[in-house]
């Protein structure tokens, strides 16, 4: 479901979301062209592409037992940050049909169905999105900071990716995802830590009108002709790194 996302990307960026996820391997500090990594602040910028065909509000049945969705992102240059695009997986787990007594989903039951259904519009708030961009950061993120190689580690508790919903730190009318509390890896360098704001602002697909959440809204709210392809990663999205 679009938990696939993002990002997320979810998620970093981070997110893809995650979605996602996301990786890469230790960093040392004090590299070749590359100074002391310490605390920042990096706007960022990306897309997510949902698992084919995308979101919608039937969904879409597949004799798969998990679903990817992609996400890539890249930060602002200047400073401390790097401009390095990052590329993340985020694998979510199909649904039975046969799961979803009395009532199944209405692709479930087209002439041509398959045994799982995956990435109906209604999932977007399902629980287990958090979790599969959690699972998604396992293998750490590879970055710079002032030019060296870092890796963002996965952080120690699923509770720290999080949902960000409208009026939440994406603004009102966008929906996005949070990560906290994930050690950096400097390879003997300085303490520090990183989390990230992911939001999901604009939209492609079928139907969509550019715009995430409302498309969203109007698909998860009964309206099958929207397909949402793909999400844009922008607004107040952002990378930090601290202390």
């Amino acid at each position: 479901m679009i938990r696939r996302a993002l990002l997320i990307a979810a998620v970093v960026v981070m997110p893809a979301a995650a979605l996602s996820a996301v990786t890469l391997g230790a960093g040392v500090a004090g590299a070749k062209g590359g100074g002391t990594p310490g605390p920042m602040n990096c706007a960022t910028t990306g897309s997510v592409t949902f698992a084919k065909p995308g979101l919608s509000y039937d969904g879409s049945t597949t004799s798969k037992s998990t679903e990817e969705s992609k996400s890539n992102f890249s930060s602002s240059t200047g400073g401390l940050c790097g401009s390095k695009t990052i590329k993340i997986t985020v694998i979510s787990n199909t649904t039975p049909c046969s799961q979803s007594s009395p009532t199944p989903p209405a692709a479930c039951s087209e002439p041509k169905a398959k045994a799982n259904y995956y990435d109906d519009t209604k999932g977007f708030t399902n629980s287990s999105t958090e979790q599969d961009i959690y699972n998604a950061l396992a293998a750490g993120i590879s970055t710079t900071d002032n030019g060296t190689k870092i890796t963002l580690e996965q952080p120690t508790s699923e509770s720290d990716v999080t949902a960000v919903y409208p009026g939440g730190a994406c603004g009102s009318n966008n929906v996005g995802f949070s990560v906290s509390n994930g050690p950096v890896n400097d390879s003997g360098g300085p303490s520090l830590s990183w989390s990230s704001l992911t939001c999901l602002t604009t939209d492609t697909g079928t139907g969509t009108s550019g715009e995430f959440y409302p498309d969203l809204l109007s698909s998860s709210g009964g309206d099958a002709s929207i397909v949402i392809a793909g999400a844009g990663i922008g607004g107040k999205s952002n990378l930090t790194i601290s202390s």
